[in-house]
């Protein structure tokens, strides 16, 4: 489960990068209620003393208030997953193109033994 919910937080806060989010926001979003699952989120997303390690750092608005939003390595890591993705999307349409290229060969050297045999 803590995998599918890193990788939906990392998506969900990259999809919020421009405009940030409360951590609330967060915990509403995901269910984080429980402290064990509050734990390894602030382990896992803000785990670092300096916020540039971090996955997610906090923004101060000048009015008191924080907001979160993807620190640069949290950034590569959403553009990291979200190319990894696209690679797994792109690999599977090359097998499947691989595939029915290798379908048609043989169908061919089939029917070309075919007609050498009939037709001799």
């Amino acid at each position: 489960m803590k995998n599918n919910l890193y990788i939906n937080i990392l998506r969900w806060a990259y999809d919020k990068r421009f405009g940030g989010f409360t951590e609330n926001e967060l915990f509403q979003k995901f269910g984080i209620s429980t402290d064990e699952l509050k734990k390894w989120y602030l382990h896992v997303f803000r785990g670092a003393k300096d916020n540039e390690e971090c996955l997610i750092g906090l923004i101060n608005d000048g009015k008191g208030s924080f907001y979160c939003s993807l620190t640069a390595r949290g950034l590569s890591a959403a553009v990291d997953y979200l190319n990894l993705e696209e690679a797994k999307k792109s690999s599977k349409r090359a097998e499947i193109i691989a595939l029915i290229a290798i379908a048609i060969g043989i169908i061919t050297s089939i029917v070309e033994i075919i007609t050498r045999i009939y037709f001799k």
